[in-house]
């Protein structure tokens, strides 16, 4: 099954389901840390707008991100004018028409943010993302990441354990490339910014079908 398919038979409050409470936490902390006024943020593989439109009802404007043109019409439809979305695929050959994207924007974001996507991307790819994220990341903005961790138990192993549980794995995981650890990510991301969050959860999925995953979370703050 592709996002697209996903997106398109999504109920109108969207594919996933309600942001996950350790966003909720990062989010506070970002927004306390801004000066009061106009917020943007930049989403990096924003699917169908669940964070978009999480920010926009905090009176966020968000530029999204994504491969997936009836992901970015479902966050239009869910988010309104607060959000500008782009069609992006992420890859080794493409680089520079997602830099031309952030060039483009008005007004830099202040708070960057990639909520499970770089983890259904290739080798090659990811590193390409890598690379964008760390080149539209503003030196005075926040960076928001979460991933699928190792302490996911990927798509076998899932399987069995749904059938104990009586659960349906999720039609999506065939789609994760990668599995992270925090040590990783932090390499990738951490070596000049400060590290406000870290955080590795393995919980029930609240979006259906039920299943269990692994996510890590990430936030790092301003470079110093």
């Amino acid at each position: 099954m592709s996002f697209d398919d996903v997106y398109a038979s999504a109920p109108p409050e969207g594919a996933f389901g309600p942001v996950e409470a350790p966003i909720h936490q990062c989010l506070d902390y970002v927004e306390d840390g801004l000066p009061a006024g106009h917020r943007t943020a930049l989403d990096i593989g924003c699917g169908d707008g669940r964070h978009a439109s999480f920010l926009a009802d905090r009176g966020w404007t968000i530029v999204g991100l994504d491969a997936s043109a009836t992901g970015l019409v479902r966050a239009s439809e869910r988010v309104g004018p607060r959000f500008h979305g782009h069609v992006t695929e992420f890859s080794a050959t493409n680089v520079r028409d997602s830099q031309h994207v952030v060039d483009s924007l008005e007004e830099p974001p202040d708070l960057v943010l990639s909520i499970t996507y770089l983890d259904h991307l290739a080798e090659a790819d990811r590193s390409s993302a890598f690379d964008f994220i760390r080149y539209a990341t503003p030196d005075d903005a926040y960076l928001l990441l979460s991933v699928f961790s190792e302490a996911d138990p990927g798509s076998s192993n899932e399987t069995i354990f749904a059938r104990r549980q009586r659960l349906e794995p999720s039609p999506t995981i065939p789609a994760v490339r990668h599995y992270f650890t925090m040590q990783e990510l932090l390499g990738e991301f951490a070596t000049s910014r400060p590290t406000i969050y870290a955080a590795e959860t393995y919980e029930l999925a609240l979006h259906p079908p039920r299943h269990f995953h692994g996510l890590l979370y990430l936030l790092l703050g301003p470079k110093s």
